[in-house]
């Protein structure tokens, strides 16, 4: 009967850790689609558009070092609360903000909250099997795909219905600032459990970072590089080649979520039962690099939305792909730091892709951003076929 409570009790913790990465992904979806808009409408350009997503994103890297480093030495739980605090404050100052300056100040902010990801990942996996990662993650990353999902929805379903001039992004900033506020409660709440002991059969990864984990390290920021670079230029290309508004733009958006959560539920596990964890690597790779490619070049409403979606695919397997190998790889202790660090150069990568998505679409070359991103993962992908997950 204990042992049912304590069960329960963790489920229910773990229910609380999806929702927390569901409601950041649905805050993000909110301000993906409308903030360009805010920002041109206050007089900014595109690249004002792509320096407010690469401070997220450099906030977001400095968050999961300092953050990942942290929940090895203090309860996870508790840093998760912090970030939670961090986000719903940030979200409320995003709805009121007044000028471009005051937006970016809040992606940072923003970006710090949303740094618990890699907290996240190592609170889920404590404890836990090495055969039980992947289906923990995958369900993390699917909540976070769901949440992806309903924010361009609502963006969506709130610009068809309501009347011009309505401002969208103050109402769902508001909303996201009481959802997160909510969830700091309920983090509180979460019985603190001992200190994870690592597992002795647990292979601990020594000082450095192996030669097959520079090459996960190294596909990762490619990958990172290329997603960040597809949305934060992706509305741009569409606004200016296919005349789209944010209603269509969230419903691009949303599918790109429901094909996040295929291709970590299901899409991923049927390539790595055919094909091994190597080929399906390089393979999710392959799709990524040329979803990439075709969107920089694609000037029809069909070709691009499946060229985005394709890259959206080969993105998604990868990142499961990816979490997986270095959660296995990694003792209790040595957790939060790993997936902090690769949380953190996924966000680096990712604020270099959204700075000169920006800064190459501002000067006139509005394929190159893609281009150039499909060409660095394509590269990553010939460096995991010598070393990494591509030989296992």
């Amino acid at each position: 009967m204990a042992e049912q409570l304590i069960r329960a009790a963790s489920a229910r913790d773990r229910n609380i850790w999806y929702a927390a990465a569901f409601v950041e992904a649905t805050a993000f979806g909110f301000v993906i689609p409308m903030l360009p808009f805010r920002i041109l409408g206050l007089g900014g350009t595109a690249v004002s558009v792509g320096a407010a997503a690469a401070t997220y994103g450099v906030a977001v890297f400095l968050g999961n070092i300092l953050l990942g480093r942290l929940s090895d030495r203090a309860p996870r739980s508790r840093i998760i609360q912090a970030s939670l605090a961090v986000g719903a404050i940030s979200y409320a100052g995003l709805a009121f903000v007044p000028s471009i300056e005051a937006i970016v100040l809040c992606r940072a902010a923003s970006g710090l909250g949303a740094a618990r990801t890699a907290v996240l990942r190592a609170q889920l996996t404590d404890d836990v099997p090495a055969e039980a990662h992947t289906s923990l993650l995958a369900r993390l990353g699917a909540a976070a795909a769901a949440g992806a999902l309903l924010g361009p929805l609502c963006v969506a379903g709130l610009a068809a219905s309501l009347p011009p001039g309505t401002d969208i992004l103050r109402i769902l900033c508001v909303l996201a600032a009481v959802a997160q506020l909510l969830l700091t409660v309920a983090a509180g709440r979460v019985r603190r459990a001992p200190d994870p002991v690592d597992d002795p059969e647990t292979h601990a990864i020594p000082p450095g970072i192996p030669a097959d984990l520079r090459t996960v390290l190294a596909v990762a920021a490619t990958a990172a590089y290329g997603f960040t670079t597809l949305t934060s230029t992706g509305p741009l290309l569409a606004n200016l080649r296919l005349g789209w508004g944010p209603a269509p733009l969230g419903l691009l958006m949303a599918a790109a979520a429901v094909t996040f959560v295929g291709s970590q539920l299901r899409l991923a596990p049927l390539l790595v039962s055919r094909l091994g964890d190597g080929r399906a690597y390089v393979l999710a790779i392959g799709i990524s690099a040329a979803g990439l490619i075709s969107t920089g070049f694609a000037t029809h409403a069909v070709a691009f939305c499946l060229s985005f979606l394709i890259a959206c695919t080969g993105i998604a397997v990868g990142n499961i792909l990816t979490t997986t190998f270095v959660s296995v790889r990694a003792s209790v202790s040595q957790r939060g730091r790993l997936f902090g660090t690769l949380s953190a150069i996924g966000s680096v990568a990712g604020a270099g892709g959204a700075a000169a998505g920006g800064f190459l679409f501002g000067a006139g070359t509005s394929w190159s951003p893609n281009l150039v991103a499909g060409l660095l993962v394509a590269i990553s992908g010939v460096a995991a076929l010598r070393g990494g997950p591509a030989r296992a």
